[in-house]
């Protein structure tokens, strides 16, 4: 398991993307040094998390999970202003 973006975008990676600033942010999150990263992060959490920390950092993966959103509504949100 290497994360929502990736397997997104490595299916999304092999078809026609006219637009070239989504072709880019398709293509790194389809390369496989994301990929990487995201098994790297994901293997640091599970060494060196212990169980008391589960509360803290479900906060914090709800929090960046909030502002990821809130990221990628934004430009449609300016659309509609």
């Amino acid at each position: 398991e290497t994360g929502m973006y990736w397997m997104w975008c490595s299916r999304a990676a092999s078809h026609e993307i006219a637009d070239p600033h989504i072709r880019r942010w398709v293509d790194m999150h389809a390369d496989e040094a994301f990929a990487a990263q995201a098994r790297w992060l994901k293997n640091v959490l599970d060494t060196h998390a212990e169980p008391e920390d589960l509360t803290r950092l479900s906060a914090i993966f709800g929090r960046v999970t909030e502002l990821e959103i809130a990221f990628h509504d934004a430009p449609l949100a300016a659309q509609t202003e």
